[in-house]
């Protein structure tokens, strides 16, 4: 058997020492027990007939009685070797190197034996049996070297014992032939040695490089450990801060909205001019959160992908109409390529705008001048989108970390106006969702190009995405008198959801807990709609909500949550309520109350 061409599994033999643990030594010592044990468990039928032919030549150079007693000898040695590995699957021995020196002793036993037989043989007269017994104690010797665990100093004193008696056998002929026949023999004994030593280095090679190979994933087992448990520190770190800093842009995003809606209705323009600033400073604040948001919901498989068949067409000329004002502000042409027939695709209407707007909003951030250009066309059996951009492009070196979060190759002040970093980190997350090839191709100073290659879509039943989006979102198409059943544990929170409720024309009861609510229902209040905050101080929102529904039957419900972590945001969505995120816009509440209460 060759050492190196054996695996670790080849090798397993039940009850002996593993090959995986211990020492460098050690392991070696156990890699060579389990050979020599698979050895012996092998072939004690050959050894058996080896032992008759044996027998058989002392019984013809007249050895009639001894013959027996050699045969019964030799083969309770072989048989007492195979039975102490058989019962080393049930009890193995105390170290391996103990197991070795057992099976050392038996083989030095084998060698007393055979040479016994050398002497028999070569006491009569010179006839056939000598060559016979030479043959034999060739293929003994060589069935030795795995015996003795490929193990030269053990090897060499077996041949000294049974390769001494047999070359001074033939020396004892005194003739030509018997010089000639010992200068054979021990030139074939000296190459078995030489086989033996070689397969010693070949085993501890082996082993050493297995032990190398172990050190070196257990080294980088432990680096990924370090990784895994830091990036799952990140992730609760900007889950609890997400959540606390949302919980009071939550008050101040519904009391401005209130606001707006007064100023608006009181033709107050000092206040509409304040409150609009309000209204800047809270979009450029909640934005920069829900990009936390929106990585941590694509991570969480919270995102489902609402697959229909798209004409990019419609799609591309209201994104460009929505960001013309925004190119032109800086002196940039934006420009779509199409062709004139529909193209389609099959995908996500809303979460393929959110990449294209994503891109789009990048590349004119970093174009100083010329322009941008969407462009859409067939590409084999994939359809083509790319944002191209006369901007200052990507360094090589930079493009292989803008999708990660938080990298952004040209704000090393960390300009808040540029965003967080996560754009391109979300367009990777939602490209893979949406089985979405992504390419970048860009130059320093050069420009730079993203392409899309989606899958098409067939021209039946074409679903067109929705235009760019309204202003304030007010009351109108809500039910007069919607009533509304609020809990959140936090005071400033319900009073700024009763003033936004009142405004929208609806009637709300807003309490702090599922036992207040529950003591309002029973006290004539009938809600047409649940709200309810996810963290409460006494249970959670999801609780509250199952209750309050099993009492009133299953009313419209709505969940508002700040928590950003993957598992939490997967639970909520498996609620199958629908969930708001903080802080909460008037204008998305609103929607929400229009398509709930409607």
């Amino acid at each position: 058997m060759s050492i190196t061409a054996a695996s670790a599994a080849d090798l397993s033999t039940p009850g002996l020492p593993a090959l995986d643990s211990g020492t460098l030594a050690e392991r070696v010592d156990a890699l060579r027990l389990q050979l020599v044990s698979q050895t012996m468990l092998r072939v004690p039928a050959i050894l058996l007939v080896s032992n008759l032919f044996s027998a058989w030549l002392l019984w013809r150079t007249g050895w009639e009685r001894l013959a027996p007693v050699w045969f019964v000898a030799m083969s309770a040695v072989h048989f007492g070797r195979w039975w102490q590995v058989k019962r080393w699957q049930h009890q193995p021995p105390a170290t391996p190197a103990a197991g070795n020196r057992v099976l050392a002793w038996a083989v030095m036993g084998v060698g007393v034996m055979q040479s016994l037989l050398v002497v028999g043989v070569f006491a009569g007269p010179h006839t056939v049996e000598h060559y016979l017994v030479t043959t034999h104690c060739a293929g003994v010797a060589a069935y030795a070297v795995v015996a003795t665990g490929w193990r030269p100093k053990l090897l060499a004193q077996w041949i000294a014992l049974v390769g001494g008696v047999l070359v001074a056998g033939w020396l004892l002929q005194a003739d030509l032939i018997g010089v000639a026949m010992a200068l054979m023999t021990v030139s074939m004994l000296a190459t078995l040695l030489a086989q033996a030593a070689e397969q010693e280095r070949a085993l501890h090679r082996s082993v050493s490089l297995a032990w190398d190979n172990e050190q070196l994933a257990a080294s980088l087992r432990v680096e990924r450990d370090r990784a895994q448990a830091a990036s799952e520190s990140k992730t609760r770190f900007f889950a609890a801060a997400s959540h606390d800093l949302r919980q009071p842009l939550h008050a101040l995003s519904i009391n401005a909205f209130a606001l707006a809606m007064l100023a608006r209705r009181h033709g107050e323009p000092k206040i509409v001019k304040l409150s609009d600033s309000i209204e800047r400073a809270l979009r450029q604040s909640t934005g920069l959160l829900d990009g936390l948001l929106d990585v941590s919901r694509l991570d969480a498989g919270s995102v489902q992908a609402h697959w229909s068949d798209i004409d990019l067409g419609p799609l591309l000329d209201g994104i460009a109409s929505e960001f013309r004002p925004l190119a032109a502000q800086g002196g940039l042409a934006l420009t779509v390529e199409r062709p004139d027939a529909p193209l389609v695709v099959r995908s996500d209407a809303d979460l393929l705008r959110r990449v294209l707007t994503n891109l789009l909003g990048n590349a004119l951030k970093f174009t100083r001048q010329g322009g941008v250009t969407l462009i859409a066309r067939a590409d084999g059996e994939r359809v083509l989108l790319a944002v191209e951009d006369t901007g200052i492009g990507i360094s090589v070196a930079d493009q292989g970390r803008v999708f990660e979060e938080f990298y952004q190759a040209d704000n090393p002040a960390r300009d808040r106006s540029q965003g967080l970093g996560l754009g391109l980190s979300i367009v990777r997350r939602i490209a893979a969702l949406l089985d979405i090839e992504l390419q970048l191709d860009s130059e320093s100073c050069r420009g730079t190009r993203i392409t899309l290659r989606l899958p098409p879509g067939a021209a039946i039943g074409v679903a067109q995405p929705f235009a760019a989006e309204a202003g304030v979102i007010d009351a109108a198409g809500l039910p007069t008198g919607l009533r509304v059943l609020v809990i959140d544990d936090e005071a400033d929170i319900r009073d700024s959801m009763q003033a936004l409720l009142e405004q929208l024309g609806c009637e709300p009861v807003c309490v702090e807990d599922l036992a207040a609510a529950q003591a309002r229902v029973r006290g004539g209040f009938a809600p047409q709609l649940l709200l309810a905050d996810h963290r409460l101080r006494q249970g959670d929102g999801l609780a509250a909500l199952a209750a309050l529904r099993a009492e009133l039957g299953p009313l419209p419900a709505m969940l508002v949550t700040g928590d950003t972590a993957p598992a939490t945001l997967a639970a909520l969505a498996a609620s199958g309520h629908r969930v708001l995120h903080k802080p909460l816009d008037g204008a998305t509440l609103a929607q929400a109350l229009r398509e709930l209460g409607g």
